[in-house]
């Protein structure tokens, strides 16, 4: 994937490669600085962004990192049941027995040769 952008940033003149086979890739703009950010053989060249434009995208990922907060420190897992999938729990206080849920069913039992098999 990354042999493909390689090829296709220096097909279309946007960027070259160097000696050592990492992409520059160039970003044309008003302002006579320029900066460089390498993420692992690419190297994008562009102007520094704006004081309001650093800020605003601050607060922006400030806003996103608080809602997605909320969903990290809620406890627990969410399962989605598909009928006619089975889930299968182990039984905490005997080994080797497990739980199926099947279909709003739930049935104890083994795994015999790879099969489920109900136990009373």
């Amino acid at each position: 994937m990354l042999m493909m952008y390689r090829r296709l940033m220096v097909q279309r003149k946007h960027g070259n490669v160097d000696a050592e086979g990492a992409v520059t890739v160039r970003i044309r703009g008003k302002g006579s600085r320029s900066y460089n950010v390498k993420f692992g053989d690419v190297v994008v060249s562009g102007k520094k962004p704006s004081r309001e434009l650093v800020v605003q995208n601050v607060e922006r990922s400030t806003e996103a990192l608080e809602r997605v907060g909320k969903k990290f420190v809620k406890p627990g897992v969410s399962l989605r049941f598909k009928s006619g999938v089975p889930s299968y729990y182990a039984d905490e206080n005997e080994p080797g027995v497990f739980f199926r849920y099947l279909d709003g069913k739930t049935q104890r039992g083994r795994l015999i040769n790879g099969k489920f098999q109900i136990q009373p």
